[in-house]
């Protein structure tokens, strides 16, 4: 089985429909938002973290531990929606490489 890269994966999450609506008064305000978090939630659980898909607030939640002694755990936050003024329907993203790279130093425990 061959192994989904990350940029394979943001254009897979990119093609779900998650444009929000400002006439509901729910939370999330559509259903694909709640199928993309239900689908994030899964992922994380299938990498082995433990995460919950919230249904009243429509959020995800879960954490990675710190694997340095004295670091503290790491957190994402994002917005599952998307503007309300343009459709999320039959979204077909597409990656250009950029002409140059792009490198950056990382430091390490």
């Amino acid at each position: 089985m061959k192994t989904e890269t990350v940029i394979e994966r943001f254009l897979r999450y990119v093609s779900f429909n998650t444009q929000s609506s400002e006439d509901s008064a729910d939370f999330p305000s559509t259903p694909g938002q709640a199928v993309l978090a239900r689908q994030l939630a899964d992922e994380l659980r299938q990498m082995g973290l433990e995460a919950e898909y919230d249904p009243q607030s429509g959020c995800v939640y879960s954490h990675i531990e710190a694997t340095c002694e004295g670091r503290p755990p790491l957190g994402f936050i994002s917005h599952l929606d998307t503007s309300p003024e343009t459709s999320g329907e039959n979204v077909r993203p597409r990656f250009v490489r950029a002409l140059s790279a792009i490198t950056t130093a990382a430091t390490y425990c």
